[in-house]
């Protein structure tokens, strides 16, 4: 037997926009102003999850990190 309860959750998740924002290379005070901008953008088009891939990322510095804490800050509590 099946859990309705599950396939209402997985139904959910179906229907949930999402967007992936891959940074690439060194992410420092250069980089981390296009980060939020990116990640402002994917907000205002209605996305409501936003998975951030950092596989690509060598280098973060402090500006980077504050990038990727101010975007987060962008979505509320």
């Amino acid at each position: 037997m099946v859990d309705e309860r599950l396939m209402l959750e997985n139904a959910e998740c179906m229907q949930t926009k999402f967007q992936v924002i891959k940074p690439a290379g060194i992410l420092d005070g250069t980089k981390a102003h296009q980060f939020r901008s990116d990640v402002s953008e994917a907000i205002k088009s209605g996305t409501q999850v936003v998975l951030v891939d950092l596989q690509e990322v060598t280098f973060m510095d402090s500006s980077g990190l504050a990038g990727i804490v101010l975007a987060l800050k962008q979505f509320g509590p």
